[in-house]
């Protein structure tokens, strides 16, 4: 019952006359009716012409002989709810099939009430896609509430269980009135769901609007007329706050209302109040799309990364598929800053939108250990997504960029037609680094069958010109604030550069890739290691 919400304020739920959809157990010995499974369902004046889920007024048999113990039957009618009902169902749950009264019998002996104290739930809106319990109860628009008897020590469950040829019966009853077999779900069998709707408002219609940024709600009523009340939109993302600084005031008889946001309203939570101050109803929190974005590629091969060890040996990654240049395409206008819309917590919302876009992460240096591994977990993550948006060519600029670093980052990148170019530094990573790299560099170009797929050059000289560290991706540049080998391990910034800083970083990168600055790591191969 996740999507439920217990109601503010206290209200008993109505008595008077409910459409009874039920199946039970007929006795064959002592023809004693045992209850099974209720739902009962509180019919407005306006909701009288809905047909009945499954038209049959009296008994239907699924029996399959007078040898069995039991019979199982399903009926519909109508039931009149009283107090004592709703004290003590188990001793006052008498029907008529349209021939006769008859009183049930329960196996359980008592029942557990959800919630308890005379309280209801209070469904969300649209509450018929949530899950199976809403599946089982009426598909109607607009708001409704539900109180629950559930059977408190699973009997019903159990005498179903000691009867495997009743699961069979069970199953055709239930599809025949609720669409799904009942023996599938045995946690509902032997409980009783009541269901009634609002008086006045019989549907809220709730839509985004992003010129101006606000929620718009129309309100249907039953009767032409409604008594008011008030609207109050929440934050999705931080349960409690509230969007507008005070409860929006619903005039009678008002049918539609526009509340104005901040922002394009994105996640959010509607909570519509009656004038008695009772929760009328609530949606689930919406997800409005403003665009949808779509790409298709081809996978083109599985790659191996090989690394040789000190002793000789090889060790192999687990492979990844590398994919042909992605074909996108794009239906609908993205819209900025859709992610949060809210003045309130702005500084967690503005953060998370630039984390999320990778325009700007910054790490806190943590060094708790749980918090320290989510930093470098998270610190990977951004920087293999960065890594993946390369289309055409791709550099990576790191002084101390080692064989470790490949295999972390390099190794997954999903694209087979980028170029990548890594550009590193000899008195950084040593000969000895440089010549582990060889072998790996050349052993994956053979795999993908490119001689060039991945290319590396070295700074030269006794001192690395190169501090930052750098990622190019395309025209678009990113600022490391340390290596990739411990990205995330200390207090770093990772930061999307503007497109002409971009520029002039990225005119110095081809420069130092063309000239005389650097050399191919290929020339280290026969470089002897420094004693």
């Amino acid at each position: 019952m996740k999507v439920m919400v217990y109601s503010e304020i206290k209200h008993s739920v109505p008595e008077g006359t409910y459409r009874c959809t039920q199946i039970r157990l007929l006795e064959n010995k002592t023809k004693d009716d045992y209850h099974l499974f209720t739902i009962l369902e509180k019919l407005e004046p306006d909701m009288q012409g809905y047909v009945l889920s499954a038209p049959v007024p009296n008994r239907s048999d699924f029996g399959d002989g007078k040898k069995d113990t039991f019979k199982v039957y399903w009926l519909q009618c109508d039931y009149e709810v009283t107090k004592n009902f709703l004290n003590t169902p188990q001793n006052n749950f008498t029907l008529n099939d349209g021939n006769c009264d008859f009183t049930l019998n329960f196996f359980n002996k008592d029942f557990t009430e959800e919630p308890c104290s005379g309280d209801y739930f209070v469904l969300p809106l649209c509450h018929e896609e949530s899950d199976l319990f809403h599946e089982l109860l009426p598909t109607r628009k607009g708001p409704a509430y539900v109180k629950t008897y559930l059977d408190k020590c699973r009997d019903v469950e159990e005498i179903v269980a000691q009867h495997e040829y009743l699961r069979r019966q069970i199953d055709q009853a239930s599809e025949a009135l609720f669409g799904l077999k009942l023996t599938e779900w045995p946690e509902h069998l032997g409980n009783i769901y009541m269901v009634w709707h609002h008086e006045e408002i019989r549907n809220l219609e709730i839509k985004s609007n992003d010129s101006p940024y606000g929620v718009f709600i129309q309100i249907e009523t039953r009767q032409g007329h409604h008594k008011g009340g008030e609207i109050v939109i929440w934050d999705a993302h931080d349960a409690g706050s509230v969007v507008t600084n005070n409860r929006y005031h619903i005039e009678p008889d008002e049918r539609e209302v526009f509340i104005k946001t901040n922002d394009y309203p994105h996640l959010f939570r509607v909570d519509y109040y009656d004038a008695g101050g009772r929760l009328v109803a609530f949606n689930k929190s919406y997800t409005f799309i403003s665009c949808i974005k779509s790409s298709f590629s081809l996978g083109v091969k599985e790659v191996v990364m090989v690394k040789q060890n000190e002793d000789g040996s090889e060790t192999k990654s687990e492979p990844v598929m590398k994919y042909s240049k992605e074909e996108t395409s794009v239906i609908g206008k993205p819209i900025k800053n859709q992610h949060s819309y809210f003045a309130l917590h702005k500084f967690d919302h503005d953060k998370e939108k630039l984390e999320n876009s990778r325009e700007f992460i910054f790490f806190d240096g943590n060094k708790e250990d749980t918090a320290q591994q989510e930093n470098l977990d998270k610190a990977k993550e951004a920087v293999r997504d960065i890594l993946n948006r390369a289309r055409e060519v791709l550099y990576v600029c790191d002084p101390y960029f080692h064989d470790t670093d490949f295999e972390e980052y390099i190794h997954y990148i999903r694209s087979s037609e980028v170029k990548i170019r890594i550009i590193n530094s000899k008195v950084d990573v040593g000969v000895k680094g440089l010549k582990k790299l060889i072998p790996i560099i050349k052993g994956y170009n053979k795999g993908m069958n490119v001689e060039d797929y991945i290319t590396c050059r070295v700074l030269k000289g006794e001192k690395s010109m190169l501090h930052d560290r750098f990622i190019i991706v395309d025209n678009h540049v990113w600022n490391m604030g340390s290596s990739f080998g411990e990205f995330g391990a200390r207090a770093c910034t990772l930061s999307k550069l503007s497109e002409s800083a971009g520029k002039i970083v990225k005119g110095y990168v081809e420069e130092w890739w063309n000239g005389e600055l650097t050399r191919s790591l290929y020339d280290y191969e026969n470089v002897a290691e420094p004693k």
